[in-house]
This record gives structure tokens, C-alpha cells and sequence, in this order.
């Protein structure tokens, strides 16, 4: 019985050395984790849209969390889709939300703004107070806040200012000729306060550039390659359930500025030009009722499909034969306007229809990726289908060579921490400087 006794003192005295040791291990662990992530600079992106399905701000994110950097989101979450806190692809996220409703409504949206870009000053002010911030600014949504933090704190805060779209244009077209001079005067003035600049264009890279008096990298919306489906165009239509024929895809938010409602036109001038084969696949949400009624009313032309994830989105690329990519050019943002469809339609082998006289259409033209064609008339739209389809799938043979190589998010996600890499080149110096005048 002693010895039972003995034994059963012994294991459990090992038992609860071993819980403490294990206690102890997974304090320290915790602890290097802490001091590793305080060593890592620390990143805040501030998005005023969901972060969570916004493919640029999340590319972007992953690159930089992978390349050491701590990486934390302020976003405003106009879907209402997401908690308050949410870890999104490894990325801390805190998801914002202001009003209920999603629809746009031009005094609503400019209270909202307002409101978050407070958010977005008081949440960045609290982190910089802990240590080194960097803020990388997601459009002039985010940039006025983030440059009056970067005013109070100076060398403590460093500022990426990532514009997506000319904004003078962008407030013009939304609110007027007024408000987008006030726009573009306001970027002006606090875009200077950035200490890089990057952005998804050449001609948005070259009117900053101008304005701002610094260098602009552009980072183009490429998707990354990995993700291109490697499957053939019949396989891809078998799995999602496409008939044969030439195929048009219309894919995305069906905004006022995408013209779909010329698709309408197509479906009664094609049959009278022999082109009796031809479809169009529309994937997306935002169609208005009038036009789905169209829809419903020519099932024979229209495919009609509800939105999808992205990754399905690609193998639809693949499947058809020809994306729509037609947007209005009335307004300077839009003549300009680099989508990311036209990007993964051709990394998918599938060239793109872009408007006449759009930078799109010089893009195209230059990389031999597709037709343009004037959306007010309908032989020259048809004319550009039919250079397409005259084509027989050969206008895009090994679209991952040449294209590939300068447009992909590999590419991309390079220039990202090059830029980045800069500014802790840049901080170091600075830094050292000071400390040469102290001593």
C-alpha cells in the first residue's frame, strides 16, 4: 500500500510540474510572439468599403503581412455584412458601420463619409500613440485624416496615399462641377503630406504626379496568376452549365456608367448579320427591372446568373469568348477607368470589348488584347464582334507569356514592397541624422 501510495505521489508531483512548465512555455511563447510583432512595423489600412470584398486592399494586405509587416484594417462596412471585428485572409479588420442601407444617396454617403474619416482619425491617433504608425490610405476618402494625423505627429507617421480613381472627375460626376475643383484642390494640398504615392493607371499616375510633385508607382489591377483557371474553355463551360455558341460576358456591379443596356440593341441586329450563334452571359447584381425584364422576355440571347465569388468569376472568363468591358466616357474618371475584369478576362485567354476613344481603347490596342467599338453605333459594334469571333478563339493564344510578365499581382506585389522597403530606407536615414546632430 506504501508503495502505491509513493507511486501515486510521485506522477502526480510530475503531473503538475508538467502543467507548470507547460504554463510557463506558453507564456514565453506569447511573449516572443509580442516582441516579434513590436519589432514588425506596424501598418494601418483604412478602406471606405468592405474590406472583406475589395480583391486590391486584401492583395495588398496579404503581400504586405507576408512581407513582415503587421497589418491592421479600418473599414467601412457598407454591405453590413460583417462583425464589428474579424480576421480577414490572416489580417486583423475592424468593419465600421455608420447607416443602414446600402443604396447611394448623395447627402446620406456625404454625412457617412464624414463620420468615418473621424473614425479613421480618432482609431489611427490612438495607435500612433502606442509607437511607429504607417497609414496606407485607401482613396481621398481616407486621405484627409490620415494627413492631419500625419501633421500632428510628423516623423512618428509615415503615409501611402493609394488612389484608385481621379477624384476631381469621380466628385464631379457624383456632385458636380464645384465639388469636384474642391475635391481636387483638397487632394492637392493633403495629398503632399504623403510620403508615397501609388495608384492603379498611367494617366491617374500622371495627373498626380503633376498635382502632388512626387513619384507615383502605379500597381495595376492584375489578379494573381495562381489563381487563373488552368481548365479549357469546354471544360470551364461544362462546369458551369454554358451552351455552345459565342459567348459574351457581362460580368460585375451593373452600374450606370457600364453600358449593358447596349447588349439589349445586340440581341436584334445580330441575327440580321448572320451571327445567330451569339450570346450574352450576364453576371453580376444591379440590373435594373426594366432591363430584367428584357431578360426574362429573350431567354434564347440572355444567360442570366446571380453574383459570384471570385473564384468562379475567373472560370467564367474562361469560359466565354468575349468580355463586355463598354463603360460611358462622359465623365473624365470614366474615360480613364483601368476595370479589373479587363485584366482577368485576358489573363483568362478571352480578349475584352472596350469603348472607342476610352484609354482602355489605346491599352488594348497597344497589347493587341481585343476590339474597340463606338457604343452609339451598331455596325461598329458589330463589327468588332465579328473581328472577334471571325478569330475562332485564336486572338488570345498564350495570353500567360508577354501580358503575364508585366501585368500580374506577382508583379504587382513586388512594386508594393519596393515602395515600402523605400520608406523604412528613407526612416533609417532620417534617423540617423538626427542621431549625427545630437552627438
Amino acid at each position: 500500500m506504501r508503495v502505491t501510495a509513493r507511486l501515486a505521489s510521485l506522477a502526480g508531483h510530475q503531473k503538475k510540474e508538467f502543467c507548470v512548465a507547460l504554463v510557463m512555455h506558453i507564456k514565453k511563447r506569447r511573449t516572443n510572439e509580442h516582441e516579434l510583432a513590436s519589432r514588425r512595423t506596424k501598418v494601418l489600412m483604412t478602406l471606405a468599403k468592405s474590406f472583406a470584398h475589395d480583391t486590391r486592399p486584401r492583395l495588398e494586405a496579404l503581400a504586405l503581412g507576408r512581407g513582415g509587416y503587421d497589418v491592421e484594417v479600418l473599414a467601412w462596412d457598407r454591405d453590413l455584412r460583417m462583425p464589428f471585428k474579424a480576421m480577414v485572409d490572416g489580417t486583423r479588420t475592424t468593419n465600421v458601420r455608420i447607416f443602414r442601407g446600402v443604396e447611394f444617396r448623395k447627402l446620406k454617403f456625404a454625412l457617412a463619409s464624414i463620420i468615418f474619416q473621424m473614425a479613421c482619425f480618432f482609431y489611427a491617433l490612438r495607435l500612433c500613440c502606442v509607437g511607429r504608425l504607417l497609414i496606407h490610405a485607401h482613396d481621398f476618402n481616407t486621405l484627409l485624416p490620415s494627413a492631419m494625423i500625419k501633421l500632428v505627429f510628423r516623423d512618428r507617421i509615415r503615409l501611402v496615399y493609394d488612389s484608385h480613381e481621379y477624384t476631381p472627375g469621380v466628385y464631379t460626376e457624383w456632385y458636380g462641377y464645384v465639388t469636384g475643383r474642391v475635391a481636387g484642390v483638397l487632394e492637392r494640398i493633403f495629398g503632399r503630406c504623403a510620403d508615397a504615392v501609388i495608384t492603379v493607371s498611367d494617366p491617374i499616375a500622371d495627373y498626380l504626379e503633376r498635382t502632388l510633385g512626387q513619384a507615383c508607382t502605379v500597381l495595376w489591377n492584375c489578379p494573381p496568376l495562381k489563381d487563373i483557371p488552368a481548365t479549357s474553355r469546354e471544360v470551364a463551360r461544362a462546369k458551369l452549365n454554358l451552351p455552345t455558341g459565342f459567348l459574351i460576358l457581362c460580368m460585375g456591379l451593373f452600374r450606370q456608367d457600364l453600358l449593358f443596356e447596349v447588349l439589349s440593341e445586340l440581341r436584334e441586329s445580330a441575327p440580321t448579320d448572320g451571327m445567330n450563334d451569339v450570346r450574352a452571359v450576364l453576371v453580376g447584381k444591379g440590373l435594373p427591372e426594366e432591363f430584367l425584364a428584357k431578360t426574362a422576355a429573350n431567354p434564347e440571347f440572355f444567360i442570366v446568373r446571380d453574383w459570384v465569388e471570385r473564384e468562379t468569376a475567373l472560370l467564367y472568363y474562361r469560359a466565354c469568348d468575349l468580355t463586355y468591358c463598354m463603360y460611358r466616357t462622359d465623365g473624365a474618371n470614366s474615360k480613364i477607368g483601368m476595370p479589373w475584369k479587363l485584366f482577368e478576362s485576358v489573363l483568362c485567354g478571352t480578349p475584352v470589348l472596350v469603348t472607342r476613344g476610352s484609354y482602355s481603347h489605346m491599352f488594348v490596342q497597344k497589347y493587341k488584347c481585343g476590339a474597340w467599338a463606338d457604343p452609339r453605333s451598331a455596325s461598329d459594334l458589330l463589327e468588332a464582334i465579328s473581328k472577334i469571333r471571325d478569330a475562332k478563339g485564336t486572338a488570345l493564344t498564350d495570353p500567360a507569356n508577354e501580358f503575364a510578365k508585366i501585368f500580374s499581382w506577382e508583379t504587382m506585389r513586388r512594386r508594393l514592397l519596393t515602395v515600402y522597403e523605400g520608406l523604412e530606407k528613407e526612416r533609417k536615414r532620417k534617423k540617423s541624422k538626427r542621431d549625427s546632430r545630437q552627438l
